[in-house]
This record gives C-alpha cells, sequence and structure tokens, in this order.
C-alpha cells in the first residue's frame, strides 16, 4: 500500500505511542509508589496534624472557640474534630471528623508535583516554583473545604435540630471533593 503525501508515517505513529505508552507506565508506578508510601494508616501524620491544627484555630476564629474541639484519633495523633455546642447539631449524633493522610490532599499534591517533573523544556527552578505553588494553591483550597464542613452540618440541620443525619450534607460535600472536586480544580 503506498504512503500518500503529507500522511503520517507509520514511525511518526509509533514515536507517539511510546511517548504516552511511557507517560502512562510513569504515572502508574508514581501511583504505585504513593500506594505503597501512604500504606500505614496516618504516614504523613505530622503533615496531618498541621493541618488539623490549621482548621481547628481558623474554624475557632471563624465560628467561635465552643463550637468545635481538636482531639486524638484512634492511633493517638491530634487529627479529629468534633463539632459541637450548636442547637442544631445537639443530639444529631454527627461522627468526629478525622484528617487522615488521603484528606490533607497529599495524593492531589504529589500527581500534579509528578506531571510537573515530567513536562520537559521547563528548567529545574521553574519546575520547583511550580511544585511549590501548587503545592500551596491545594494545601489553601483544601483547609478552605475544610472550614465550609460546619456550616453544611448546621445549616443542613436547621430545618430538623437534633435528628440523626441531618449533616448529611457535610458528607455529600466531602465524598464530592474527595472523588472529584480536586481533579476538577487541577484541571483548571
Amino acid at each position: 500500500m503506498e504512503q500518500r503525501q503529507g500522511d503520517v508515517s507509520w514511525s511518526e505513529i509509533a514515536a507517539k505511542v511510546k511517548i504516552i505508552g511511557t507517560v502512562v507506565a510513569l504515572l502508574i508506578g508514581a501511583e504505585l509508589f504513593y500506594r505503597w508510601m501512604t500504606h500505614p494508616d496516618d504516614s504523613f501524620s505530622v503533615y496531618q496534624e498541621i493541618i488539623a491544627w490549621i482548621w481547628f484555630h481558623l474554624h475557632a476564629i471563624i465560628f467561635g472557640a465552643d463550637t468545635a474541639t481538636l482531639t486524638t484519633s484512634e492511633t493517638g495523633i491530634r487529627t479529629v474534630l468534633d463539632f459541637n455546642y450548636h442547637s442544631n447539631l445537639v443530639g444529631s449524633d454527627i461522627p468526629l471528623l478525622g484528617v487522615t493522610d488521603e484528606c490533607v490532599g497529599i495524593h492531589e499534591i504529589a500527581f500534579v508535583s509528578f506531571m510537573i517533573i515530567m513536562t520537559p523544556g521547563i528548567t529545574r527552578n521553574n519546575k520547583l516554583r511550580g511544585i511549590v505553588s501548587i503545592s500551596l494553591v491545594l494545601s489553601i483550597l483544601n483547609i478552605v473545604r475544610l472550614l465550609v464542613l460546619y456550616p453544611l452540618a448546621v445549616n443542613g440541620c436547621k430545618d430538623s435540630p437534633g435528628d440523626f443525619g441531618c449533616w448529611a450534607p457535610v458528607w455529600e460535600f466531602h465524598e464530592f471533593m474527595l472523588k472529584s472536586g480536586f481533579m476538577l480544580v487541577i484541571l483548571i
């Protein structure tokens, strides 16, 4: 079969497939490495405690010092927030909110950082600046996400104060952000 002028050659197609295959293989490798690195619970406990501390103190400034308590998790690190002292939440049995290694946005930061590292034609300094910048942006967005949980719980329980499950908007928002919200932010 004869190739027409201007057609893409098979060698060009093979080169592009090789590039795409390499990127996919590297991403899978990075994902497996991330899963191995975060296998034990609380593998980023210091960072988790820092995020929980920031969340608790900003929460106290915005909503009042008596609206939440920072407590320890089952593993003994102080990463759990307990919403309390709001008439809408009393008796609703709202579960404790723990800051896990998945909750602090490490996966998103690692993913974007790896993509930045793989970008060709960018100087090392610019890559480092990009990684630091996106890490800071994603961390700030994560703190904002955590701060939104309290108003969602209180407003969810406004119509039926004290009813079990009235705080469902908290979990709906949390699941949305966990499954696709941060990826949408990264893509934008």
